[in-house]
């Protein structure tokens, strides 16, 4: 096992004793594999917030709360690094990555505060928008105005403190037109994102070898509008398309390795096919995201994937496998995932009707990580016993 596999198993096992310790959900000592919390208490329709992405060591929630971007750990809360939404993180939380309420992309860490990414060559201000960070927080990768309309137009960008901001280019036979970078592989070597092929929307990945390219291998009917997110190793590609078993408008999550190729994901039991995959773990093996509960596109619930399962509905997962209490609350989407699949990030409706950010554990430890368990719980114990003698 590699040090950032250790850090990333670590990461999560850690942040679950801490869960489990704290006693998330009524019956987490009682069960104690899973956990569930909410990250904020909005008090009011102004207060909803939404997390949009973890960090691969599942220690920091990134997102949205009443028009500032935060950063969420368990023990500090949610810290706000500056207006706009977070989207990104790198491996152990440290770099943040967004859009302030201006529109333009940034980056930030505890010591410099939110920096503004610059623009593309030949254009003036700064980068609209910056999705995805490596996992040592050096290659940030968004969508930025581009030539010769930067007013409508945007190119999917990378940007390094040593080349600054680059243009990824375009598909082959591409068209001029919105491009935007949602998610990098752990080393910055692959990005993945949406950009207008020769006729419609079209989802990429990239490398510096072989520059923008669409997926290969799509079944016809198939139109992959948005490759969302991609594998620490960058081999499993995540997304929505237009699927000829769904109304034309209407969407269908898919997984796709050039292996393997396209595999549709279906939809939640109970409604029309609508479902979008947000996230993926670091092997590929789960996806999380959101599906169609209702007749309506409007009724969505979280979804947790892998090939052995299919889709399953996150809420019931949770209430029927691991004894949790989600009594009152509706998990709208999950949008992030750990490396390890074990820590889940969404938002929903909290018991009091408001929106809010949640974040979910569902471990399967093994026997050594079992062990880590109990050496953290001991730990935290000893640390509590410590504050109360003093």
């Amino acid at each position: 096992m590699t040090s950032n596999s250790r850090a990333r198993a670590l990461g999560s096992v850690y942040f679950f004793a801490i869960l489990v310790v704290s006693g998330i959900g009524r019956h987490a000592e009682a069960v104690p594999t899973a956990a569930f919390m909410g990250l904020g208490g909005p008090t009011s329709a102004n207060g909803h917030n939404q997390a949009w992405g973890i960090s691969a060591d599942g220690s920091s929630a990134v997102g949205w709360a009443g028009g500032s971007a935060f950063r969420w750990r368990l023990g500090t809360g949610m810290q706000f690094v500056g207006s706009g939404n977070a989207y990104g993180a790198s491996e152990d939380g440290s770099v943040i990555v967004g859009q302030t309420a201006g529109g333009a992309a940034f980056r930030w860490t505890q010591s410099t505060g939110a920096q503004l990414i610059g623009p593309l060559p030949g254009n003036s201000g700064f980068a609209n928008r910056a999705r995805a960070v490596s996992g040592d927080g050096s290659m940030v990768a968004g969508s930025a105005k581009s030539q010769p309309n930067p007013s409508l137009d945007s190119d999917s960008f990378l940007w390094t403190a040593a080349t600054g901001t680059q243009s990824l280019g375009d598909v082959p036979g591409g068209r001029p037109g919105p491009s935007d970078a949602f998610a990098m592989s752990l080393d910055g070597s692959v990005i993945v994102g949406q950009t207008i092929g020769p006729l419609f929307l079209e989802a990429y990945r990239w490398t510096e070898s072989t520059g923008m390219m669409p997926l290969t291998g799509i079944p016809p009917g198939f139109m992959v509008e948005n490759a969302t997110a991609v594998s620490a190793d960058g081999s499993t590609v995540v997304g929505y398309a237009r699927s000829p078993n769904t109304n034309p408008s209407w969407l269908e999550a898919y997984s796709w390795t050039e292996t393997g190729g396209f595999v549709p994901l279906g939809d939640l039991p109970g409604g029309v096919l609508n479902s979008f995959a947000w996230a993926v773990s670091g092997d590929g093996s789960i996806i999380v995201g959101e599906g169609a509960t209702g007749d309506s596109v409007d009724d969505k619930e979280a979804f947790i994937w892998d090939a052995a399962h299919g889709m399953r509905n996150l809420r019931e997962l949770l209430i029927s496998d691991f004894g949790l209490d989600l009594d009152g609350w509706i998990l709208n989407a999950a949008r992030g995932i750990s490396a390890d699949g074990n820590t889940i990030v969404g938002y929903g409706v909290n018991p009091q009707g408001y929106q809010e950010s949640w974040v979910a554990v569902i471990p399967e430890p093994s026997s050594a990580a079992l062990a880590v368990i109990l050496i953290a719980t001991q730990v935290i114990r000893r640390r509590r016993g410590t504050r109360h003698l003093k």
